[in-house]
């Protein structure tokens, strides 16, 4: 699930593409020339997009226009968030889905995380692409239209499934499922484990502080490089930017969308109190565009919540969100022997390194 923390898939920089196909991904290049959606297709319009740590992507030139292409696995839920984000004018337009394939206009555009805007105007844009993506209704009716495109019946009665099924967040699942495929050390995983055991059980407190939370789409990954400036017309800024990379969708609280956003952005804790703040003070600003106070109800329980009970249950999923990011990063050096990857786990603790005694042991048995 956890599997894309990088982002910049979309090619958001023409210069990161590789003027030849990748070796390891060679074998899909043939594939893409077969979709319904490209007659005729040439491998020699067809490259590789390095950017980012995920799924293998191209950059598409085709009847003179430009595609991103992704090849996804199976059973991902990103085939269908994707095209529900694009339906709300949140994500790039969706061009072809199939089982293994997302098809999407490409934007030549800068990532939020090139652009030299100050991090609190990165926060808040991102902040508004998060609040406009919780107040979809999932439970529309009607069938996305790329998927009304594609001839396959079985397909799209999948996907009208999981619609109404996309999955719920389980961290004690997530966390135990990225313990099991460590391989290290006895020291180092009774560390690990240590840690999110207790985690795990501040997380459960703060809960029991709340009444129960609504959950809602989140994003899941909110990186900065994950946000896409949009070439438009519109004077309307809400359309200047948009999301990419669904890999990690599913329902959950706000506030750990909000919590994973600081983490995946190397953002201190400190920052909590205005982050959802500035969250809060967004939903009001959409609430009056949209004359609703819908999303206020479902996001904030009718007021029940307190503020500061709130900006607890953000630390805890920031907490948690750290050790998912830190346990991914160093499942990802282990198998490919990449110091980066290392390096980006031990970047994390540091961010939680003064709270908790083990990160510090767990630091040293890294190196």
């Amino acid at each position: 699930m956890f599997n894309s923390h990088t982002g910049a898939e979309n090619g958001n920089n023409v210069e990161g593409h590789e003027q030849v196909i990748e070796q390891e991904y060679q074998h899909l290049a043939p594939k893409l020339c077969q979709l319904a959606c490209f007659e005729n297709l040439k491998l020699s319009n067809i490259t590789t997009i390095k950017s980012g740590l995920s799924q293998p992507c191209f950059h598409v030139e085709y009847d003179d226009k430009h595609y991103f292409a992704k090849y996804i696995p199976a059973n991902s839920i990103e085939l269908l968030v994707s095209q529900i984000a694009a339906d709300s004018t949140l994500a790039p337009s969706v061009v072809f889905i199939n089982e293994s394939w997302l098809i999407t206009q490409f934007l030549s555009n800068n990532s939020l995380d090139e652009l030299t805007l100050p991090e609190t105007e990165k926060i808040t844009i991102t902040l508004t692409l998060l609040t406009r993506l919780h107040s979809i209704e999932l439970n529309g009716p009607g069938m996305p239209l790329a998927m009304q495109n594609d001839k396959s019946e079985k397909l799209i009665e999948q996907c009208a499934l999981k619609r109404a099924g996309i999955p719920k967040l389980d961290i004690t699942l997530v966390i135990n499922d990225l313990l099991n495929q460590i391989e290290c050390t006895e020291d180092l995983a009774y560390s690990l484990q240590q840690l999110s055991k207790q985690l795990l059980f501040n997380l459960e407190t703060s809960l029991k502080l709340l009444p129960e939370l609504a959950s809602v789409l989140c994003h899941g990954d909110a990186n900065f490089s994950n946000v896409l400036q949009v070439k438009t017309d519109s004077k309307n800024p809400l359309k200047a930017y948009q999301l990419i990379d669904f890999e990690c969708a599913q329902l959950a609280p706000f506030t750990y969308d909000i919590a994973m956003l600081m983490a995946v952005n190397d953002i201190e804790l400190t920052q909590a109190d205005f982050i959802l703040s500035e969250y809060k003070r967004l939903i009001s600003s959409q609430n009056q565009a949209d004359k609703t106070s819908k999303i206020v109800d479902n996001l904030e329980g009718n007021g029940c919540h307190s503020h500061k009970n709130e900006v607890e249950l953000v630390t805890r999923y920031y907490d948690l969100s750290i050790l998912i990011n830190v346990l991914w990063y160093f499942i990802e050096y282990q198998h490919k022997g990449q110091l980066n990857y290392r390096e980006l786990a031990q970047k994390q603790l540091m961010l939680i390194k003064t709270r908790y005694d083990q990160v510090n042991l767990i630091l040293n048995q890294m190196r």
